[in-house]
């Protein structure tokens, strides 16, 4: 049966390079190079547990050693100094054929090639078992994440409920008062459009007007002040259009429906109309809401017979 091949390796602490020894070595001249050799050495003793032993191939140890390790051999020596004065570089023989590295010893280890293949084995299966157990936790966060997200649509969806309910009530709080007119003065421009704060009206509540314009409009058409702003409320949210003024608005329209009606005459049935007689008839008196001189309404009225 072969035998079994073996492998070894060194382990140098975190802080070897900044202990007392490996300073001061370093520091000397060609200390880098010294350095080196030192870690060569502990590097050829690793199959004999920290232990150089001399072959005696060489007249010195150094001599063989700098062979071996391939380096200058009064570097060798330098370096051999200073790890003997050390106490790093011990011998073990009176005859010192064999010298051990102190610090070298405890950091040395090995494996055969089959405990090398299960420990890599293992390895594998751990990191195989990390990797599946990260797909599950991403698996599981992103549930969480969708649970999260669909529970936090519910309240999103609650909250715009509740909002939106909230509003229609305002909106029928406001629709209330505008069915309670108080007493107001004669319209001014100024008066009605510049008061209190605005209120949201209309059917789709986009009708923006103040206590005082609301009470104007009930008191200049009480039958027909809450259809007439419906009516404009309606049109800007079918059409999108946006008014800056909706109080004038309203009286705009309002005021093209009187001129219409008013213009409007209608013959008794079975008669034609007599434009003689319907040229004489007397002028109407003019609105207090019409904004035109009498000169100006009495021009209007003839063209509408016209």
């Amino acid at each position: 049966m072969a035998k079994e091949y073996r492998y070894w390796w060194l382990k140098l602490e975190k802080d070897f390079f900044n202990r007392k020894f490996m300073k001061k070595l370093r520091r000397l001249d060609n200390g880098a190079v010294y350095t080196i050799i030192y870690l060569k050495m502990q590097l050829e003793s690793l199959q004999n547990g920290g232990v150089l032993s001399f072959q005696d191939t060489e007249d010195t140890f150094e001599e063989e050693l700098a062979f071996v390790i391939d380096e200058d051999l009064k570097d060798t020596i330098e370096t051999v100094k200073f790890l003997k004065k050390y106490g790093l570089l011990v011998e073990l023989t009176e005859t010192a054929n064999e010298l051990e590295l102190t610090e070298v010893v405890n950091n040395i280890d090995s494996e055969g090639a089959s405990a090398k293949r299960m420990r890599r084995k293992k390895e594998r299966d751990e990191a195989k078992k990390k990797e599946e157990s990260s797909k599950n936790d991403g698996v599981a966060s992103k549930i969480d994440a969708q649970s999260s997200q669909s529970d936090g649509n519910d309240v999103n969806l609650l909250r715009r409920e509740r909002e939106e309910k909230e509003k229609y009530k305002e909106t029928e709080k406001r629709e209330s008062k505008a069915y309670q007119p108080t007493t107001t003065p004669a319209f001014s421009e100024t008066s009605v459009s510049v008061s209190s704060p605005p209120l949201l009206c209309g059917a789709f509540g986009n009708v923006s007007l103040t206590q005082v314009q609301l009470d104007w409009l009930a008191n200049q058409y009480p039958d027909d002040y809450i259809g007439k702003i419906n009516h404009l409320s309606e049109y800007m949210n079918k059409t999108g259009k946006t008014y800056q003024d909706h109080f004038k608005k309203i009286r705009d329209w309002a005021e093209q429906d009187e001129k219409k009606n008013l213009g409007k005459t209608a013959a008794p049935a079975g008669r034609g109309c007599d434009l003689e007689s319907e040229s004489k008839r007397p002028i109407p008196p003019k609105p207090d809401n019409v904004d035109m001189t009498d000169e100006e309404w009495k021009i209007h009225i003839e063209k509408l017979r016209e």
